[in-house]
């Protein structure tokens, strides 16, 4: 590599790659040992100074305490230290030239390996700058480097137009032989980078920073060919997941053949299926990284820039995904049609006139629209309360110290590693679904069955307001809340109020269910493409003809007409009183139970579905919440890495989930009066 009796300035051009990958070190380092480095210090007129301990920080322009500076050497513990000082504080830095070396014991003996160093922004003989390159072959290593030099910028000590160069940057790169066996690896390399000073910047004083950082890699292509394995494999299941359930949505549709709005369903749909498996996949990826790096004794695995930047492209490219569903769902949820049928008969105003009724009251129904609206966003978690406790943990509880690259117990003010993009990533993740799972288990296990489930108390009102809900999410397929009064009448005083519930209690009526004999209220639906024809033909008819007496504008008398018919029509549907428009009421098979479909043979005949529980929650952010967290946990994590502060990104999070809420209400809202033809001036 270089002449006899001369000094050791660089290597061989196209020999880098060969050098940086020499495995020559036997040594089998583990977490916590020290990089034994030291350096020959020479001064600029070639006198040799002697070998310094450069685990002293002897090669940091950065002066911080000596046990932060050697904790930076740590096997395993990968950092960035960084400061920012003035020019004029430099000056006490002599000009001094260096060659380090990597001390390790072979065969009983100590010796020392020649680091080789290189200079980022060199520049060759024909002024390109090799270093840049991606290719090693092509770098220019050295040997000698120097941390500021002024000797080479001054031709006068009093001239104001001299130039000083100081390494701006850095970083000790040290590969790991993950083949060759656990704690060892190939020769490690420095890199610097050299910034150059003006006379002016030193007049004014100006502030420069300064870095040293000491990285760890390996090689990841074995991890990064399991997870594009993993990925491809669980799109491919996605895409089949995504045609049945685009089968299943084209047949609740009433369509016999494939259209543009099928093919667009499809897309939409294989959105959320592609961001559920991007995020299984990333979080198993991290998680694997996490568990393994924590657990290692001799250090062998250590997440890298290229295991960033694949959680951070799969991350982001899921939460576009995710938002795509949301807007799906919130846009599906909005455009559902709702009715209310109100059962309430008439009044007699007085006993001579017993066949003379009046209306009933409308703010029964008004009262089951506003009930609807208020669990329109209802959810089984409370996001706020999970990202406060997320915060509380991390933060305050320094549960966020296990996202740093060091696999020691490190506690009160010691140094620690810098943070990890992959294990903040698995931390908040893990974290997230594990406070939202906890809070759904006492939702369900606590508060919904001693406190309240309003849910129930949705049906439990229609029942004792005498009014039943018909929400259709499809064309020919929806949901059905019956909540026929089995007293007859709802339109009572308090007083015969509590004598019918007294009355439900002491079991001296029949059930409220749908069927003779049943307690079962809620359906899933599939209703006759006649019924559907007749449902759309009222809800549009042309406002009549002949203006009538009354001082109503003609759009509300038109909405008015139009809830008389179509109450009237799906009462007599539900009481099996339509001529060629029927239903019947079955249990679902176990095929369809899994696959969540329905195998229809007559598209003409209708089918109400037993559920044995309360499917119509679908239909609301209740019954979504599977998809809902998955957002919210995709936001909370890709704010994360682009903020690198917990607090900040739940803060993010709340903003977006607030937005989502808000805009689901007031859509929602529009949509109820709309379809249940109750103007929204009732709607709270």
């Amino acid at each position: 590599y270089r002449k006899a009796n001369m000094p050791w300035l660089w290597y061989r051009e196209d020999q880098a790659d060969d050098i940086i990958e020499n495995d020559v070190i036997p040594t089998l380092y583990k977490s916590g040992d020290f990089l034994q480095l030291v350096a020959a210090k020479y001064s600029v007129e070639g006198e040799f100074v002697g070998y310094v301990d450069v685990t002293q920080g002897e090669l940091q322009v950065c002066k911080k305490p000596k046990k932060e500076l050697r904790n930076v050497f740590r096997f395993g513990f990968q950092t960035n230290n960084e400061v920012s000082r003035g020019i004029l504080g430099c000056d006490f830095i002599i000009c001094t030239l260096y060659y380090i070396y990597l001390e390790y014991t072979a065969n009983g003996n100590k010796r020392l390996l020649a680091v080789p160093v290189m200079i980022r922004n060199y520049e060759d003989r024909l002024g390109e700058r090799v270093n840049e390159e991606d290719d090693k072959n092509l770098w220019q290593l050295v040997r000698r480097f120097f941390l500021v030099d002024r000797v080479a910028g001054f031709e006068d000590s009093d001239d104001d137009t001299w130039v000083a160069h100081y390494a701006r940057k850095m970083s000790l790169h040290i590969r790991l032989q993950e083949a060759q066996g656990q704690g060892r690896i190939f020769t490690p390399y420095l890199e610097i980078t050299y910034e150059a000073v003006t006379y002016e910047q030193a007049l004014n004083d100006e502030y420069t920073s300064a870095s040293f950082a000491v990285y760890y890699t390996m090689p990841v292509d074995g991890v990064q060919q399991d997870l594009t394995i993993a990925i491809g494999v669980i799109s491919a299941l996605a895409t089949v997941i995504t045609a049945f359930q685009t089968s299943t949505w084209m047949r609740r549709q009433g369509l016999l053949a494939i259209e543009c709005a099928s093919l667009l369903k499809f897309c939409v749909i294989l959105c959320g299926n592609l961001a559920s498996g991007f995020f299984v996949s990333i979080l198993g990826f991290a998680l694997w990284w996490f568990i393994f790096y924590k657990a290692q004794d001799s250090m062998y695995i250590v997440p890298t820039d290229d295991a960033n930047y694949i959680i951070t492209a799969y991350l982001a490219s899921a939460f576009v995904l995710g938002f795509i569903d949301i807007v799906h769902l919130v846009f599906n949820q909005v455009t559902a049609d709702v009715f209310l049928i109100d059962w309430e008969k008439g009044q007699t105003r007085d006993k001579h006139a017993a066949s003379k009724e009046g209306a009933p009251s409308a703010f029964r129904t008004v009262f089951v629209a506003n009930e609807w609206q208020e669990i329109q966003t209802l959810r089984k978690i409370t996001p706020a309360v999970t990202l406060i406790l997320l915060v509380g943990v991390l933060v305050f509880g320094e549960v966020q110290n296990l996202a740093r690259f060091d696999n020691n117990a490190v506690s009160g003010d010691d140094p620690r590693g810098d943070y990890s993009l992959v294990f903040r990533f698995a931390l908040g993740a893990v974290l997230y679904m594990g406070i939202a799972v906890l809070q759904w288990l006492l939702y369900l296990v606590l508060w919904s069955r001693f406190k309240e489930h309003a849910i129930y108390n949705f049906v439990d009102l229609c029942s004792m307001c005498n009014v039943s809900v018909f929400i259709m999410t499809h064309a020919q397929y929806g949901h059905y809340v019956h909540g026929r009064s089995i007293h007859g009448r709802a339109d009572v005083d308090l007083k015969r109020m509590a004598e019918y519930l007294n009355r439900e209690q002491e079991d001296l009526c029949s059930d409220r269910g749908l069927v003779p004999g049943s307690s079962q209220q809620t359906f899933e639906v599939f209703v006759p493409r006649k019924l559907r024809a007749e449902y759309q033909r009222i809800t549009q008819a042309p406002p009549p003809r002949h203006s009538s007496a009354s001082r109503l504008s003609v759009d509300l008398e038109q909405k008015l007409q139009a809830y008389t018919v179509l109450n009237q029509f799906l009462q007599c549907y539900i009481d099996h009183n339509l001529k060629n428009i029927n239903y019947r009421v079955v249990d679902r098979s176990l095929y369809e139970k899994i696959l969540d479909t329905e195998i229809i043979q007559d598209f003409n005949s209708g089918f109400f579905y037993i559920d044995h529980g309360h499917s119509f929650d679908r239909a609301l952010f209740y019954g979504q919440e599977r998809r809902l967290l998955l957002f919210n946990i995709l936001t909370f994590c890709l704010m994360d890495l682009i903020t690198s502060n917990f607090a900040l990104a739940a803060f993010l999070t709340f903003l977006l989930d607030e937005v989502t809420w808000r805009v689901r209400q007031a859509i929602g809202r529009s949509n109820i009066s709309k379809k249940t033809l109750i103007d929204d001036a009732f709607l709270l």
